[in-house]
């Protein structure tokens, strides 16, 4: 099974990734494809921010800074592109960029904590 994981992984964050795209692309075939349905997006917004959260607090718990440090830096790109989603659709910006800055700077100081 160890020998398999990193395959595993690899074709998990592909298909995510795909699924992203698909998404952003085509968001009626994107919802049909991933068997979710607009009406519950609070939801599964819900359960995307928690998931984060969690992998966040073990990644800290276990001390994998180097990890820690590719997830914030994710989460920067991720406020800042929901900052301009926010913009574009009249929502609003700050939360989006002050996440994506906070993360930022997690990911600086865990970079730092690595002692790079």
């Amino acid at each position: 099974m160890a020998a398999v994981a990193p395959w595993l992984g690899g074709l998990i964050g592909i298909v995510l990734i795909g699924l992203g795209a698909l998404f952003w692309m085509a968001p009626h075939r994107a919802f049909a494809v991933s068997g979710h349905v607009p009406s519950a997006l609070p939801a599964v917004m819900a359960g995307r921010y928690g998931a984060f959260g969690a992998v966040v607090i073990a990644l800290v718990v276990m001390a994998e800074w180097r990890a820690l440090m590719v997830v914030l830096a994710v989460g920067a790109a991720m406020g800042a592109l929901d900052a301009m989603i926010a913009a574009r659709s009249g929502g609003s910006v700050a939360p989006h960029l002050g996440a994506g800055v906070g993360s930022a700077l997690g990911a600086a100081a865990s970079w730092a904590r690595m002692g790079l």
